[in-house]
């Protein structure tokens, strides 16, 4: 193609066929250029040329999409440039108004349009906008809780008891909207709802460690005194240059190190454990420092311990209670978990009841019907339609963009478009996951990126490319990312290590400056909101402005464009 050489790794991820592909694109690493060149490279296959609209292309966004089939009418012309007289070229460009490039909501609409069967959804069905679908959830809420208040059942009285408030049942409305919108995200919403009632009603008969949010706690409070530890025993190592130092607080220093590895300890014991463990602990009094120049030599130590003493109070709070008290609140939990499936349950009913006496649908609409006409379910669960067996016939290969964004339902959708997973190409980056907000779940991108082998294991098999390279940073930005990303990410901050291999390299061509620019971290510093109602506590950010102005993204706006200011100032090249 045209423009810069592809690198070995663009090359391999344009043109290896033979089995599902997973390219794991970094910032900057040109995967739009791959997924043109790698359509480009099918439809003018010298032995077997494909047409356009014989691959299914998932993007993201409708500006993603727009921007490839742009991409791919340059391509198309650029190749037409050179052969004038090529019949298929000539064929493709007709063709690719019909290509099949959309977000997965546009193409599970013209799917249902053209193929699902009457009553699947309403006739006519029209997408709602989300103010409309708004406004419609929060009538037919309101009417099922009318309901639910008139007829006064158990289930609906334990909901109620647990979470009405002074001011009413907002709380209520907007956790009952939570769970349904959580819901519709699976497959199979009925299936998910049940188990987690299941879970609940189940916990209070086991042990609070062999449940999943007992778990949780544990394994996250785990993690955070290994931290300490290796804190508290770097500080401990690093006074053997500061005798004084070491003398007043050595001690001191030597009971914390044995009482964090102690709390650590019971923490993989069990619940009861980790709370006798936290309770036992005391903490030493640092003896003076004398001198002017020791006291100073003291601080960086003394800054470590109160960081580990602010842990422990952390602990404290989290750790209060045995085993039995909480197995006592969680059966407590139980009905209150049923109540609130059970009013999700009549407002889905409704909703949908509404929604077909209006005729209109939303983005879950889609999935979930789209997903229904190509699955069915089978002795051992949800298997392939005959639907599905005819659409994924019109298939070469299914490509699709940002499945580090992709949710579960619409996995299953692609995975039944597909022909035994085998024509599958994915490429994402779990780097730039930010969208479990809209129910992403970039586990999918992770489960494969860690089974899918560099090398196939034999015909047919599943692998993995990494494109690393970066085309639109310089050195010095990319240097900074890579030494942040290997401290910051890992399995269980990260879900996934950041190690050399995942670096990022600079591959572009940048005009020389002259200057030796270094990379900036920029940190806006404030406290959330106490949860008992304290006020915001700021620092470090921009005193001069109102308190309320400086919360979450305001307070980054406000460091970030002081910065530039004191830039523009110093006329800083």
């Amino acid at each position: 193609m045209s423009g810069p050489t592809l690198t070995p790794e663009q090359f391999r991820a344009a043109h290896e066929r033979g089995g599902a592909l997973l390219v794991s694109a970094g910032a900057g690493a040109g995967k739009t250029r791959v997924l043109v060149e790698r359509l480009m490279a099918r439809v003018c296959d010298p032995v077997a040329p494909r047409h356009i609209d014989d691959f299914l292309v998932i993007t993201y966004t409708k500006a993603a999409a727009a921007e490839l089939r742009s991409r791919i009418l340059d391509a198309l012309s650029a190749r037409l440039a050179e052969e004038p007289m090529n019949r298929h070229l000539r064929r493709q460009l007709t063709r690719l108004p019909q290509a099949h490039i959309s977000t997965v909501h546009a193409f599970c609409k013209r799917l249902l349009e053209e193929r699902a069967p009457v009553g699947l959804l309403p006739a006519p069905a029209r997408l709602m906008d989300e103010a409309e679908r708004g406004i419609l959830h929060a009538r037919v809420l309101e009417e099922v809780l009318a309901r639910c208040y008139e007829e006064e059942t158990a289930l609906f009285a334990a909901l109620l008891d647990a979470t009405l408030g002074e001011r009413g049942d907002g709380f209520l409305q907007t956790l009952v909207m939570l769970a349904y919108e959580k819901t519709r995200a699976h497959p199979d919403p009925a299936a998910w709802a049940g188990a987690q009632t299941a879970a609940f009603a189940e916990a209070g008969a086991r042990p609070v460690e062999k449940t999943p949010w007992g778990r949780l706690l544990l394994d996250t409070a785990a993690r955070q005194v290994d931290f300490a530890c290796a804190g508290l025993a770097r500080a401990r190592a690093a006074m053997r240059a500061h005798p004084a130092v070491e003398s007043a607080y050595g001690p001191a220093f030597d009971g914390d190190v044995d009482a964090a590895q102690a709390v650590r300890t019971a923490l993989a014991r069990g619940w009861d454990e980790a709370v006798a463990a936290v309770s036992a602990l005391t903490f030493a009094r640092l003896s003076p420092l004398r001198g002017e120049e020791n006291r100073e030599a003291g601080a960086p130590f003394r800054a470590v311990r109160e960081a580990w003493k602010q842990r422990t109070k952390a602990l404290a709070k989290r750790f209060d209670r045995p085993d039995a008290a909480h197995r006592a609140d969680l059966s407590a939990v139980a009905p209150v978990i049923e109540g609130l499936f059970d009013t999700v349950r009549r407002f889905e009913e409704a909703l949908t009841a509404e929604k077909r006496r209006l005729g209109v649908i939303d983005f879950f609409d889609l999935e979930h019907g789209a997903l229904a006409l190509l699955t069915q379910q089978g002795p051992d669960g949800p298997r392939r339609s005959a639907e599905a067996e005819r659409v994924s016939e019109r298939y070469a290969e299914i490509l699709v963009d940002e499945y580090q964004d992709i949710s579960l339902t619409q996995e299953n959708i692609v995975q039944a478009l597909s022909q035994g997973g085998r024509n599958l190409f994915f490429v994402g980056d779990v780097r730039q996951s930010i969208y479990r907000f809209r129910l992403a779940e970039p586990g999918l991108f992770l489960e494969k990126y860690r089974t899918f082998p560099d090398i196939p294991a034999g015909e047919g098999a599943p692998r993995r490319i990494l494109l690393s390279r970066n085309f639109r940073s310089r050195p010095p930005v990319l240097d900074a990312v890579n030494h942040l990303f290997q401290a910051l990410m890992s399995e269980e901050s990260g879900e996934m290590a950041y190690t050399e291999r995942e670096f990022l390299e600079s591959s572009g061509a940048f005009p020389e400056t002259g200057a030796d620019y270094g990379t900036e971290l920029l940190l806006a510093q404030w406290r959330r909101p106490d949860p008992d109602g304290g006020p915001d506590a700021l620092s470090d950010v921009a005193p001069d402005a109102p308190e309320e102005e400086l919360t979450g993204a305001r307070a980054e706006a406000a460091v970030l464009a002081a910065r530039l200011r004191a830039l523009l100032d110093e006329r800083f090249p």
